[in-house]
């Protein structure tokens, strides 16, 4: 026995210290607690936050109609005990699921972002009430416990003491456990028999099997799984592995399957505890606490930096003084530099050397003031390749406002950039030559123009056009035609220089221009050499194909002090280039401008002159070649009663409107008229033939046909009186389909001629094919006839021709009785021209037809036999002489 002294002593001491120790469980239960719910919130609020970027989807307008989607998007996380507060800057825009939370509380905040920028926080907010009310009822019954046991420990002896620590541990620990802790408390024996629990270790771990007194461990934790899911074996439980020597001292985490709650986890620390008087036994007391949030929300955290790394945007993060700590696998895929290359290394060994240093100045101090700057930026790779990138970069301070670090997103311009540009170069561009196109020309040429006024220059433009380019379209192809404007296209390139430009304005219509043009021989020393350049053979398809060109000339000032006179003036000039016999150039006179007015004004004439009906036609007899007597028929020439001038020639009008739709509508009219007259003259008793020439513009339209068939109908035309001539250049466009529609023609009782035999393609090969009745012989060579041998055998020749393909032959331009007699003994069929008469109003006409037929009209039925077919009336509209 110890002396009652230090007895008295040791017991103050004991009482002393068990009270000291009954004020811990209170407040390690509070800090512990108000940890938790820390870590939670912090939890909590950066897994709202992904959610709330996500929903945002960088589109600050969706916001105000947002609380819906919003709530809907957080409410799978939110903790019922939780508020969620989700704030703009300084104004909330949703507030919910709101609990009725008690004082005190506390909040903790993560920020969503916005296209990379914050944007907003997410604030959760929860009460410590129930933790500082459960803590002070476990001071409370410490204190009770401490005063308890104080008292009678004062009169108890030490080895008093021993026997009742030994009845503590053995029988009456269960009484002093606190059943007002969150943390669950059980205390077993060394083979997992349950000794006694509390209230919290029932309900954390018992819902499914309760932590009975005097049950098994074995039997209550029953499908017991580790972190990673698989089952946990006996041997790993904590009430186990402490028991071993090396037992380890921190918790355990332990899963189980609730059927209420579903998955839960357990965190689990087990201690051995000894007892008796030789420490002959062993309990062991196991704390349980379920984290089952904590838990959830580090595998958000998970899942959270597995999509920041996985993120397709760049991401780095540094600490307070902008030191790399952290970067995503996209930075390193964009940078070429490994992690561990960068890590404590700061963003500076990006800068590409495009930005000056007040650049990265302003971006600070934008980043300072406003905790946030995003822009383009220049970086440059680890391998020195610099490339466009899009920048944010945001503060991240904690919840005292300390700034902890700064987080960058970016990503890779340099496609879109590229996509820009190429869309920028397209609307800019022709897409087939890559040359500008009609409007980036017209820019330049303005730009240069404006260049030019300022320096007092001189400026030369170029207006090309190729020759005949539709013969290629029409007869081998667009695709063909498209192949040499490319090449083209190539050969003007290379052929000028640096400081020149060309561009395709449209069709064949290419423009160049030069600028500080100093004389006119440099003007012709580039237009010769696109001459050249052009005049080359184009190899298509194996075959060699020969391009001619005409270059209309014009220089700033003296042609045109805008882009638009000038252009006008190169085309007014390239035009009189191909006048003058194409494959030259001209330049710009005042002349031509005055041609290109009259030009103009004539075509408005001659369409308002058609309007009005100031057209006329006259006719030119047909006389058989053997009597020179007979009439079989009549040329109808066209001509124009102008009011106030009198009558104009076709020679004066018809080559201005050739090639426009104007030809279309007089050639229409001719028509029209012819079938009228020849209705007219039927009912005379007239039987001779109509002609009608029509040009290569009025065949070549869809209509034709039916038009033609229209107005015949409504003339009750008969078949055989109506014949068409055609030049020879109809032959090489679209020969199957021209062709065809002869064929269609000849079945609706049209006769066909080609007009001006000799003067055009002349192949035998096409003429054999095309269904004609007739050959006209040129008034070129007839007028040749008596002095030159040579057009007297090409004559004879067409005659021959003629005759052998079963056609007639007929000649125009007879002027002389030896021309008619040289005709007659070719065995020419037919004659016409100035020797039997010239072209005569249709009444003057008229009475010529009634006299050769001594005035009897129904003589010519004595000589129908000799006519080609009853009644040939030869209207011819266009291309007669001008002095005819």
């Amino acid at each position: 026995m110890l002396p009652s002294a230090t007895a008295s002593k040791l017991t103050h001491l004991v009482s002393a210290l068990a009270l000291a120790i009954s004020l811990l469980p209170a407040l390690g239960y509070f800090l512990v607690q108000r940890e938790g719910v820390v870590h939670n919130l912090i939890a909590s609020a950066k897994t709202q936050s992904v959610l709330v970027t996500e929903v945002v989807g960088h589109n600050i307008k969706i916001w105000p109609s947002a609380h819906e989607r919003l709530l809907e998007a957080i409410m799978p996380v939110v903790e019922p005990q939780h508020a969620t507060l989700i704030l703009y800057g300084q104004t909330r825009l949703i507030s919910g699921p709101y609990a009725d939370l008690r004082w005190p509380t506390i909040a903790r905040e993560a920020e969503f972002f916005d296209f990379g920028m914050p944007a907003g926080r997410v604030r959760v907010v929860a009460s410590l009430a129930d933790i500082l009310l459960q803590s002070a009822m476990i001071l409370v019954l410490s204190l009770v416990l401490a005063i308890a046991v104080f008292i009678p420990l004062r009169q108890m002896s030490v080895r008093a003491l021993k026997r009742a620590s030994e009845l503590l541990v053995r029988g009456e620990l269960h009484r002093s456990l606190v059943d007002g802790l969150s943390e669950g408390v059980l205390l077993c024996d060394e083979r997992l028999q349950i000794i006694a629990t509390n209230r919290s270790a029932r309900h954390i771990a018992g819902v499914a099997h309760p932590l009975l007194v005097e049950a098994n461990l074995a039997d209550c934790l029953r499908g017991a799984t580790r972190e990673d899911g698989s089952p946990m074996p006996l041997s790993e439980w904590p009430m186990r592995r402490c028991l071993q020597p090396d037992a380890p001292d921190g918790p355990v985490i332990m899963g189980m399957l609730d059927p209420l709650r579903g998955q839960i986890w357990l965190s689990l620390k087990s201690s051995a505890i000894q007892h008796g008087e030789q420490n002959e036994h062993t309990a062991v007391v196991t704390t349980i606490e379920d984290v089952t949030a904590q838990k959830r929300n580090a595998d958000r955290l998970i899942i959270t930096e597995y999509a920041v790394h996985c993120a397709r945007d760049a991401i780095i993060i540094t600490d307070a003084k902008a030191r790399i700590i952290q970067v995503n696998d996209a930075f390193c895929r964009l940078t070429g530099y490994p992690r561990e290359q960068v890590l404590g290394q700061t963003p500076s060994i990006l800068r590409s050397g495009h930005h000056e240093p007040a650049f990265y100045r302003a971006m600070w101090a934008q980043i300072e003031q406003t905790g946030a700057w995003s822009g383009e930026i220049w970086n440059r790779a680890r391998d020195g390749r610099t490339f466009p990138a899009w920048l944010s970069i945001s503060e991240v301070r904690d919840g005292k406002n300390r700034l902890t670090s700064y987080i960058g997103t970016s990503f890779d311009l340099s496609e879109r950039m590229a996509a820009e540009q190429q869309v920028r170069h397209l609307a800019r561009h022709d897409p087939l030559t890559g040359l500008p196109n009609r409007s980036y020309l017209r820019e330049a040429l303005g730009k240069a123009l404006a260049a030019a006024e300022r320096h007092d220059w001189r400026v030369g433009v170029y207006f090309i056009d190729l020759d005949h380019f539709k013969l290629i379209n029409d007869s081998m192809g667009h695709h063909a035609g498209d192949q040499v404007l490319a090449e083209v296209a190539r050969r003007l390139t290379s052929v000028l220089r640096e400081e020149d430009t060309v561009g395709r304005l449209a069709g064949d219509e290419f423009v160049v221009f030069s600028t500080k043009v100093d004389t006119d021989g440099g003007l012709v020393t580039v237009a010769e050499a696109i001459l050249q350049a052009l005049a080359a053979p184009i190899v298509l398809n194996g075959k060699e194909l020969f391009l001619t060109t005409s270059v209309g000339i014009v220089v700033y000032p003296q042609d045109g002090r805008d882009v638009d006179t000038l252009l006008s003036n190169a085309d007014t000039a390239m035009y009189a280039a191909k006048g003058d016999g194409r494959a030259n150039f001209k330049f710009f006179t005042e002349e031509m401008n005055e041609a290109s007015r009259h030009q103009l004004d004539t075509t408005n004439a001659v369409r308002m002159a058609l309007e009005q009906g100031e057209f006329v036609l006259f006719y030119q007899p047909q006389v058989l070649a053997g009597d020179g007597e007979q009439i079989i028929g009549a040329e109808a020439l066209i001509r124009w009663q102008r009011p106030g001038v009198g009558l104009i020639p076709p020679g004066q009008f018809i080559p201005v409107i050739e090639g426009s739709r104007l030809i279309i509508e007089l050639g229409n009219w001719v028509i029209e008229e012819a079938l009228r007259k020849a209705h007219a003259w039927q009912s005379l008793g007239f039987t001779i033939c109509i002609s009608v020439n029509v040009s290569p513009l009025q065949f070549r339209q869809e209509n034709f046909l039916s038009q033609l068939q229209e107005a015949a109908a409504r003339h009750a035309f008969v078949a055989g009186s109506l014949r068409l001539e055609v030049t020879e250049s109809l032959m090489l466009t679209e020969p199957e389909a021209t062709i065809a529609k002869m064929h269609q023609l000849r079945k609706l009782g049209f006769l066909l001629t080609v007009d001006d035999f000799g003067t055009g393609y002349s192949s035998l090969a096409y003429l054999a094919r095309f269904p004609f009745d007739e050959l006209k012989i040129d008034r070129s060579f007839i007028h040749r006839l008596s002095q030159d041998d040579s057009a007297k055998a090409i004559v004879n020749a067409i005659i021959v021709l003629s005759h052998a393909l079963g056609l007639k032959s007929v000649a125009e331009g007879v002027e002389s009785q030896t021309q008619a007699e040289i005709l007659r003994s070719l065995g020419c069929d037919s004659i016409q021209g100035y020797l039997y008469g010239r072209p005569l109003p249709v009444e003057e006409f008229e009475r010529r037809v009634r006299n050769s037929l001594h005035g009897n009209l129904a003589a010519p039925h004595a000589k129908a036999a000799a006519l080609p077919h009853p009644g040939l009336l030869l209207v011819k509209a266009a291309e007669s002489s001008p002095s005819q």
